[in-house]
């Protein structure tokens, strides 16, 4: 793809974001998210340990939907 997705996220002012990623992600690595991190200003990002790219494993799912409910229902 010839898109900057970095550049993209950069422009990003006042949303908030979050990012779920698995340490185990073969296809995205995790440094990735890490770096949207730090050019999205209103950016959160929780790393689940171990999980894939499709947080398969019960384990890994669950702190997904876990994190991803919370920050929809308080926003943080």
């Amino acid at each position: 793809m010839a898109l900057d997705m970095f550049a993209e996220a950069a422009k990003i002012k006042s949303s908030h974001v979050l990012t779920v990623h698995c340490t185990a992600d073969a296809v995205i690595p995790v440094e990735d998210a890490h770096a949207l991190d730090r050019v999205i200003p209103c950016h959160q990002l929780f790393v689940v340990q171990g999980g894939d790219h499709n947080f398969r494993g019960q384990e890994a799912a669950a702190q997904c939907i876990r994190r991803t409910v919370d920050f929809i229902t308080t926003g943080v």
